[in-house]
């Protein structure tokens, strides 16, 4: 499921900066690939999806939270979305099926490192490397905001144009 909807959304992610794109395109080949490979009930292709299902996971979780870590959006938080959680829920189930195949020292490890894993997620939550920058947040709560003021903290620069027909005109009731 999750491959299908990396396919599905990687044209539009190939618009706005072609690395998205290359990554939603990657995770959908990597994901078709467990299909048909993993009949073959190999060791090393069932960790090869439990990384690729992790990092998928770790990249929607890190771009909803603290902000895309890379390319020209930088630092900006994405939306959640039906379909980004569908494909991380799916993500996080294939991790526990995945993981349900694995046996002896193998899944024993493999555990231990999902279990290092989550606890620098709560270490990077409690001590703010998942929490977005002042300015993410400003463009969330201000998306009509143009370029040129970003440089800004939210409440400094110039003060925007208003027409004299929009500021005379009549207010909703209960608008101040």
């Amino acid at each position: 499921m999750a491959a299908v909807i990396n396919l599905r959304e990687a044209p539009s992610q190939l618009v706005n900066w072609w690395g998205y794109g290359v990554i939603h395109l990657l995770a959908a080949a990597g994901g078709l690939a467990l299909v048909v490979l993993l009949p073959r009930r190999s060791t090393k292709v069932v960790l090869a999806g439990i990384a690729g299902s992790m990092a998928m996971f770790l990249l929607f979780l890190v771009s909803r939270t603290g902000g895309l870590p890379f390319g020209p959006d930088q630092g900006d938080v994405l939306d959640v979305g039906f379909l980004g959680v569908l494909s991380l829920l799916s993500e996080a189930g294939l991790v526990l099926v995945l993981t349900g195949q694995l046996t002896g020292q193998t899944r024993s490890r493999t555990l231990s490192a999902l279990a290092l894993v989550g606890v620098g997620l709560w270490m990077a939550a409690l001590t703010g490397g998942l929490t977005p920058s002042t300015q993410a947040i400003n463009a969330r709560l201000h998306p009509g905001a143009s370029p040129h003021n970003k440089g800004f903290k939210f409440g400094e620069g110039p003060l925007p144009k208003i027409s004299d027909a929009q500021r005379n005109a009549p207010r909703v009731r209960g608008d101040g």
